[in-house]
Formats: C-alpha cells, structure tokens, sequence
C-alpha cells in the first residue's frame, strides 16, 4: 500500500511529499500517511520523512505509475457514404463531417486525426475504403467507413448511317457483333468506359415493305 507500516507504534512524526506526474504534499505536523489516493497518469516519486519516538530517522522513497490503455473513443462518424457521379465525369467530389473522439486522458481538441483521404477530395466510380487513425499521443484508434460513387449515366451509342436495299435483293444482316457495328460506322462512348463486350443484338425495324427497304 502506501502507508508506512509500524507495527510497535514508535514512530513520533511523518510527513510525505508527492513529485513528478501529480505534485501534492502533507501538512508538517503529526503523523501523515497517504491512506488512498488519485494518480495523474505519469510516474510520481512518493518520499516519507520522519522520526521513531528513539529519534531515528525515517526516510522512505518509491514511485507510483499510471499508464493510459485506453485508446480514444469514437462519438461521431459519418458513415458509408453513397453519390453519384457528376455528369460527364467519372468521379464525385465527396465531402462530409470529419469524425470526432473523446478520450480519458486527452481533451478533445488535442487528439490528431489522420486519415488516406480528405473530405472534398475526388474519389473515382466504385468502392473506396476510408481509414481515420485517432490519437492520444500513447494510444491509437482505427475507424473506416466507405465511399461509393454510382455511375449514373449510360454509354451513349451512335448508329452506322441507314443502309438501303434495292428491291428482290437480300437484306443486309443485322450486327451481331460489335465489330461489325464499328466496322459499319458506329461508336460508343461513356464518361468512365465502354465494355465492348457486353454488345448484343436484340432485334430490328424496318421502314415498312415497300420499295426500297431501309434497314
């Protein structure tokens, strides 16, 4: 503990002094022992001085020393996140509400707040991960959410110009393929990018039955 043991009851006087991380001291007179009491975090250095009733000195010295465990504590995140893209683009500019953390030993404003992205930034179309590292100087907090950017906008197609068809011939076949819609004089374009593959035919319309016949 940290009390002075004296179990023949000889000492005739004792005072104690507190230094370092918490700094108190006891009055001068009489017998004084510590009993319980509350530490700063830090190390302190306990000193005992005083006399037996045969006038021996007491001198007695050793520390006591608080660690912080504690990491901080989130109060406030923004959460996942969803937008869309802005138009014509491939990205958004997201912004939001920066974090906030208390902690048991540091006030809020002297915790440091580091993060892989900053509010405002541009983040590109899909899934990206958000990582807050919060400090107290000892310990650290780890909080993620997630940014999503929706790409809202369709790829724009641009057809081959109309083909005609003298009347009694064939009927040009439809494109099939992408590459026979590109070799004919179409294109696709989009504001991230275009999956060729995903190309398929679905059907076709004709002008009517008369001559000539407009594919």
């Amino acid at each position: 503990g940290l009390n002075v043991t004296d179990p023949n009851s000889i000492i005739s006087s004792l005072s104690w002094e507190m230094t370092g991380a918490t700094e108190a001291t006891s009055n001068g007179f009489g017998i004084n022992q510590i009993g319980s009491y509350t530490f700063n975090e830090g190390t302190t250095v306990v000193t005992y001085r005083g006399a037996t009733l045969y006038n021996n000195s007491i001198n007695c010295t050793f520390t006591v020393t608080v660690t912080d465990n504690q990491a901080p504590r989130l109060i406030s995140s923004p959460g996942h996140i969803t937008v869309r893209n802005l138009p014509g683009e491939c990205y958004a500019n997201v912004s939001w509400t920066e974090p906030s953390a208390a902690d048991n030993c540091v006030p809020q404003d002297q915790l440091v707040f580091t993060s892989n992205y900053n509010s405002g930034q541009q983040f590109p179309v899909g899934s990206t991960r958000v990582k807050y590292r919060i400090s107290d100087g000892v310990n650290t907090a780890v909080h993620n959410f997630t940014v999503t950017v929706i790409d809202a906008e369709a790829p724009e197609m641009i057809a081959p110009l109309a083909m005609e068809s003298e009347c009694g011939k064939p009927v040009p076949d439809a494109f099939t393929t992408w590459e026979q819609f590109e070799q004919a004089g179409g294109s696709a374009n989009d504001n991230c990018s275009v999956n060729y593959g995903s190309f398929r035919y679905v059907g076709q319309t004709s002008s009517g039955i008369t001559c000539p016949y407009t594919v």
